[in-house]
C-alpha cells in the first residue's frame, strides 16, 4: 500500500501558538516544532514558483 503524506501550506501561522507550537515557544523554533508533527513542507522560492517555466507561453504548460 502507498504511503501518503500530508503537511500543510506553511508553518508561520500565529494562530497555532497554544495548538501546535507550545505557549513561550519564539517563532525561531516553530520549524523545527512542526517537522516533528509533520513530515513535508512545501518550499516556496519566490518568484520562481509565481512564474510559468522559462520558454513555456503562460496558458500553454
Amino acid at each position: 500500500m502507498a504511503a501518503i503524506h500530508l503537511g500543510t501550506s506553511g508553518y508561520v501561522y500565529k494562530h497555532w501558538k497554544g495548538l501546535l507550537y507550545p505557549a513561550g515557544l519564539p517563532a525561531s523554533r516553530w520549524l523545527p516544532r512542526y517537522a516533528q508533527v509533520f513530515m513535508h513542507t512545501p518550499v516556496h522560492v519566490p518568484p520562481v514558483m509565481d512564474r510559468p517555466p522559462t520558454g513555456v507561453e503562460p496558458g500553454t504548460a
